[in-house]
C-alpha cells in the first residue's frame, strides 16, 4: 500500500504540478494535499490509533479523507492510461522525425487532457462516495437445483455481507438494513462476515439492531477477516448473544433438509484464532445431502466444489467496488468478484456487500445489496413457467 501511494504521488505531481511555470513555493503548496491524499491510510492510522482497519475518528474526518484518496486513486489510473498514449505518440513522432515545436504542442495538449482527468476524477469520486454510503438495494434471484430436498422447494434466503459497522456505518443505518431484510419475509437469513471494524466496546452498540432480524429458520453467520482484526473471541460471544448462530467450521441441519455449513476465515493464519477447516465442518453430514456453504471469501470455491457442496455464498470483495477496476480485486479472490458463477457444477454467489469499509467507501457500477435467493427444485422449474434459473 505504501508502494502504491508513492507511485500515485510521483505520477500526479510529475504530470500535473511540475510542468507549470509557477514559483517553486506554489508547487510545494500544491503538492502537499496530493501527498496527504496519497498517504491517507498512513496518516489516518497515525491519527486514529493502533487498529489499522478501525481508526477511531469521526465520520467528518474519515469520509473527506476517503473522498480525497478516491480522487487521487481514480486520477492515477487515468494518468497511467494517458501515459501509455503519451509514450506511443512520442515514439511515433521520433520515428517521423517531427520538429521539437510539434512535440511541444503534443505536450500542451496532454496537459489539457490531464486537467480534464482531474475534473473527471473529482466528479466520479463524489458520485462513488454517495453511492458507497447509500442504503443497499434488494437484489432477487431464483436458483434451480436438481437434488434440492422437496421441503426446501421455494425456500427464501436473505443474504447480508460486509456490513462493516464503524464510525460511518452506525446503528441507524443498520436498523434500516434490518427493516428492509425483514420486509422480505425470508425463511432464512445468512450473514457472510465482516460485521464490524472495531472492538465490542467501541462498536457493539452499532450492531444491536441485528437482534431484530426475523426468519423462520433463524439467522446464521460466519466470521470475516475484519472480525479477526477487531477481537475475534469477543465478537463471536457478542454476536451469539444477540441471536446470531455462528458457524465456525460447523454445520446445522435445517428443518427443510438443507445442511448449512460454515467455515472461518484465513485471516486466522496471520492474527491467530480458529483457522478454516472445511473437512471438520462437513464431518457427520451424509454424502448425498444438499449442502449450502457460507464462506466469507469466494476463493475457497474450488475446494468446496470438490467436496460435494451444492452452493457457496460469499462476500469479501464488495463486488470490486468500481466496475472496470474490479478485475484487479478478482485476481486476489480466485477470479471471483461479483454475482453468480458455476464452479465445476457448484453454484457460487458473491455478494457485492450490504455495507462498505470506511477506508474506501466508493462504489461505481457495483452497488451494495441485500440479496434474496429463492431455491427451486427442478420439478417446480418445469411445472411452473414463472420459475426461472440464472445461467
Amino acid at each position: 500500500m505504501v508502494l502504491l501511494a508513492c507511485l500515485m504521488a510521483i505520477l500526479i505531481i510529475w504530470r500535473l504540478i511540475v510542468p507549470w511555470k509557477i514559483h517553486p513555493g506554489w508547487k510545494i503548496a500544491l503538492s502537499v494535499p496530493v501527498l496527504a491524499a496519497c498517504f491517507k491510510y498512513q496518516i489516518i492510522h497515525w491519527l486514529g490509533g493502533p487498529m489499522f482497519f478501525a481508526p477511531d475518528l469521526p465520520a467528518w474526518i474519515l469520509l473527506p479523507a476517503a473522498w480525497g484518496y478516491a480522487v487521487v486513486f481514480l486520477l492515477f489510473f487515468g494518468l497511467l492510461a494517458l501515459e501509455i498514449v503519451r509514450l506511443a505518440v512520442l515514439l511515433i513522432s521520433v520515428c517521423r522525425k517531427e520538429l521539437p515545436e510539434v512535440r511541444a504542442e503534443y505536450a500542451r495538449r496532454f496537459l489539457k487532457i490531464s486537467l480534464i482527468l482531474v475534473m473527471a476524477a473529482v466528479l466520479l469520486a463524489s458520485a462513488g462516495v454517495i453511492c458507497g454510503t447509500s442504503h443497499p438495494a434488494v437484489r432477487e434471484l431464483n436458483l434451480s437445483f436438481g437434488h434440492l430436498p422437496p421441503e426446501a422447494d421455494g425456500l427464501r434466503i436473505a443474504v447480508l455481507a460486509d456490513i462493516h459497522a464503524d464510525r460511518v456505518t452506525r446503528a441507524v443505518h443498520i436498523q434500516r438494513i434490518v427493516d428492509s431484510t425483514n420486509a422480505l419475509k425470508p425463511d432464512l437469513i445468512v450473514i457472510l462476515g465482516d460485521f464490524v471494524d472495531g472492538t465490542v466496546e467501541q462498536r457493539g452498540r452499532e450492531l444491536l439492531p441485528l437482534r431484530k432480524l426475523q426468519a423462520k429458520h433463524g439467522v446464521f453467520a460466519v466470521p470475516g477477516n475484519h472480525e479477526y482484526y477487531s477481537g475475534y473471541a469477543d465478537w463471536m460471544k457478542y454476536l451469539s448473544s444477540i441471536g446470531i448462530r455462528m458457524l465456525e467450521n460447523a454445520h446445522f441441519r435445517l428443518p427443510s433438509g438443507i445442511w448449512l455449513v460454515g467455515v472461518t476465515d484465513p485471516a486466522a493464519l496471520r492474527v491467530g484464532g480458529t483457522v478454516p477447516d472445511l473437512k471438520k465442518a462437513l464431518r457427520g453430514i451424509p454424502e448425498s445431502a444438499f449442502m449450502l456453504l457460507l464462506a466469507h471469501r469466494p476463493a475457497q470455491a474450488q475446494e468446496a466444489a470438490g467436496n460435494g457442496i451444492a452452493m457457496q455464498l460469499s462476500g469479501h470483495t464488495h463486488g470490486g467496488m468500481i466496475r472496470g477496476i474490479d478485475w484487479i480485486v478478482a485476481q486476489f479472490n480466485g477470479g471471483f468478484v461479483s454475482g453468480l458463477y458455476d464452479v465445476n457444477g457448484m453454484k457460487l454467489y458473491v455478494s457485492n456487500g450490504t455495507g462498505i469499509w470506511n477506508g474506501f467507501p466508493v462504489r461505481l457500477g457495483r452497488p451494495s445489496e441485500i440479496t434474496l435467493l429463492r431455491l427451486i427444485g427442478t420439478r417446480s422449474l418445469y411445472g411452473d413457467n414463472k420459475a426461472f434459473t440464472i445461467p
